[in-house]
This record gives structure tokens, sequence and C-alpha cells, in this order.
């Protein structure tokens, strides 16, 4: 998503300064699409390792059901209702040297 952000604020357009030195800012569309990649992308992250690890647990526990491995199929479960740790690249990540 967030290459698709990027692609769709730089083709929407930039502001070009007529006076010298001719420089070029993101567009106001662009600078939309900033805005909402910053809010949300936690969020959004979070909300898609959640549906990862709950599809996953749900097929997994499945499995051991099948296979009539209560204990397994419980542990599996278990496992997938944990909470997801969201981890944005240069935002959580630990500062070198701590």
């Amino acid at each position: 998503m967030q290459g698709n952000l990027e692609e769709a604020a730089s083709t929407a357009g930039m502001i070009t300064s007529q006076y010298g030195p001719y420089t070029s800012t993101v567009g106001v569309v662009g600078a939309a699409l900033g805005e909402f990649l910053q809010q949300w992308s936690h969020d959004l992250l979070y909300i898609a390792e959640r549906t990862s690890k709950s599809l996953s647990g749900a097929a997994e526990a499945t499995g051991h059901y099948i296979e009539g491995d209560l204990t397994l199929a419980a542990n599996a479960q278990r496992e997938a209702a944990k909470e997801p740790k969201v981890e944005l690249p240069g935002v959580d990540s630990p500062a070198k040297g701590q």
C-alpha cells in the first residue's frame, strides 16, 4: 500500500514555483495522501497482521481438529488470538546503540 500511495501522490501532480529557483513540491492531493499514510499506517498494518494471524490460526486449528488432536487445535487458537506486534520501519525500531 505504501508504494501505491507514493505512486498516486507523485502522479497527482506537483506545484512548481513560477519564481526562481524552479523547485517542485508535492501538490495538495499528494500532501493529503502523505498525511493519510502517516496517520493510519500503524492501524492498517495492525489490521493486516491481525487478519493474517487469525486466518493462519484458524487453518492450523482446523487441521488439528480434523486429525482429532484437540490439544494442538486449542494451542493454535490461543496463539492466533495473541496480540500482534506491529513495528513501523524507521519509527518503532530501536535507536542504534541503545
